[in-house]
């Protein structure tokens, strides 16, 4: 009996030839605008009434707050004539 070899992989079961199994190119990113990952603490009916939203609009939670607090900043800038930074 030969003994096996299973050094191909998945990739020889996919690929019509061994060149284009090991072609492998990561897909492009978009030019997506630089973001933060945060944790916030948020009243829990503010948050019922969010994931609402964000279902019905059939949007992304995170999109939902990112306008939120886009509309709040220009609605501030509105009022104040400018937006401070912070120091550091």
């Amino acid at each position: 009996m030969t003994k096996k070899s299973f050094k191909t992989g998945f990739d020889s079961l996919l690929c019509e030839s061994r060149e284009e199994a090991h072609s492998y190119s990561p897909p492009k990113k978009e030019n997506k605008p630089l973001e933060t990952r945060a944790t916030l603490i948020v009243e829990s009916e503010l948050f019922k009434s969010i994931k609402a939203i964000s279902y019905w609009e059939r949007k992304k939670i995170k999109d939902v707050v990112n306008e939120s607090f886009k509309d709040y900043v220009e609605k501030y800038i509105a009022r104040n004539k400018e937006l401070k930074d912070i120091p550091q």
